[in-house]
């Protein structure tokens, strides 16, 4: 079974997704990454989350953490391979969550280094002869957002394929008035990506200041006789 949790930034989806993990399971697997690159490496987070107290669920439940990195597709993948099939609805898979790796895997393809401009960039360069950091290329551009796209189509996949119980926190996509070509590339990237869980998912839960709203589940429905549920196969 497939359960989204989504909402705004600080809304309280990381708290309720916990709560509901042990809720559905015994052994609790909890992938996780910070929301923003700037707050650190995912390796960083997991050791401040193995000296903080003991998640929700006490001695009822079995937690183990990993890094949600660049490794994350193989990762569910081989938790996907070794579960027990006879034990698989005793576990629940954690993501917290995926528009935190969409964050991180954007910052680290931006941080590559771009191809000198030639003679215009150089231009550029300070009076002490540095180089200004070069400009990206359309060119440049389209081939990293491809690999991204490529990157986290398999990770979607990966969430769709996975046997067993898995909870996905992600963040409703949103943009301001900015510009900037890769924070357009982030919202569209991110909303398909929900879509694509939403559409599978069995069930939904739409975080707003810390109270939950069952946004999809055998309870919504149409309000008519002929079609009780919103949701086909259900």
């Amino acid at each position: 079974m497939l359960w989204i949790v989504t909402g705004g930034i600080g809304c309280g989806k990381s708290a309720f997704a916990m709560r509901f993990a042990v809720a559905h399971g015994r052994e609790a697997i909890r992938l996780v990454c910070p929301s923003w690159p700037s707050d650190g490496e995912p390796g960083e987070l997991l050791k401040a989350l193995e000296k903080s107290a003991q998640p929700c669920g006490g001695d009822d439940v079995a937690w183990t953490s990993f890094p949600a990195d660049r490794s994350l597709a193989d990762r569910l993948n081989r938790i996907n391979l070794q579960t027990n099939p006879f034990r698989a609805n005793l576990k629940v898979v954690l993501l917290d969550s995926l528009s935190g790796w969409l964050r991180r895997e954007v910052a680290d393809v931006r941080s590559e280094e771009s191809e000198p401009g030639g003679a215009a960039e150089r231009e550029k360069n300070g009076a002490d002869g540095r180089r200004d950091k070069p400009e990206e290329s359309a060119r440049e551009f389209r081939e990293r957002t491809e690999r991204l796209e490529a990157s986290l189509d398999r990770l979607v996949r990966g969430l769709l394929d996975f046997q067993g119980r898995r909870v996905v926190v992600t963040e409703q996509a949103s943009a301001g008035l900015a510009a900037d070509p890769w924070e357009r590339w982030f919202v569209r990237a991110l909303a398909e990506a929900n879509r694509r869980l939403a559409d599978r998912c069995d069930g939904m839960h739409l975080l707003v200041s810390g109270m939950a709203l069952d946004w999809k589940g055998l309870r919504t429905k149409r309000g008519n006789a002929d079609h009780e549920n919103i949701y086909p196969k259900r």
